[in-house]
């Protein structure tokens, strides 16, 4: 099970460190329901990774790749790791001149209205309907299923994937908790950090992301 975990692990920072859903939850986070609000977006969004990865556990025949990754399954790893140098390249020329010139997106600045309902929705939506999001989960799951364990192992597996994966949406959220209204200022400042420089952090961690998968992809060709 470690091996599964460790595997599925470049994947599940890769979800964690975007920045978007970190400023989305600082901002629910000043709303009139602190509280139920974010603790619905992050609920929702550890029940997204779940649904994802279970949905693809359930997939038929791909039980029968149990084992040793195949040539195959390099091959699509190369794909996907030049796919992500090539959005990493998209990213870097989209970002803005200065931070200064950073835009808040329209639909962050509507969630300082909204209820526990569309505080739910939102984590959903960024945990399951986000494509970078659900193609690493979707590819995480692929791994660990690809294992040999057992579906409570593999169960448990994913369980600590999609932790990892929601650390950094919890971490805002424990820290609110625990500091309340104080923590508000440093929460802000960290909110117009991450707008600023979401372009420059996207980068990074796709060209990171994309070498931990091409290298892997070749030991699996080459093995």
């Amino acid at each position: 099970m470690d091996q599964a975990i460790r595997e599925a692990a470049p994947l599940a920072f890769g979800v964690a460190l975007s920045p978007l859903p970190i400023a989305a939850v600082i901002v629910i986070l000043s709303t009139a329901n602190a509280r139920a609000n974010a603790s619905a977006f992050v609920a929702t969004w550890v029940l997204g990774i779940l649904a994802v990865g279970l949905t693809v556990f359930a997939i038929p025949g791909l039980e029968t790749n149990r084992g040793d990754p195949t040539k195959l399954a390099g091959a699509i790893r190369s794909v996907l790791g030049l796919l992500l140098i090539a959005l990493a390249w998209k990213q870097w020329r989209s970002r803005p001149a200065s931070r200064k010139d950073a835009e808040v997106p329209a639909w962050m600045a509507k969630l300082e209205t909204i209820g526990v309902g569309q505080a739910a929705w939102t984590g959903f939506l960024f945990s399951v309907v986000n494509p970078k999001n659900l193609v690493f989960t979707g590819a995480a799951a692929a791994a660990i299923d690809a294992s040999r364990l057992d579906p409570m192992q593999q169960f448990v597996a994913l369980l600590s994937y999609a932790g990892l994966a929601s650390v950094t949406v919890a971490v805002p959220v424990i820290g609110f908790f625990v500091f309340g209204h104080r923590a508000e200022a440093t929460l802000s400042r960290f909110k117009d950090w991450l707008i600023g420089n979401n372009a420059a952090v996207m980068t990074v961690l796709l060209v990171v992301l994309a070498a931990v998968i091409l290298i892997g992809a070749v030991e699996i060709i080459n093995g």
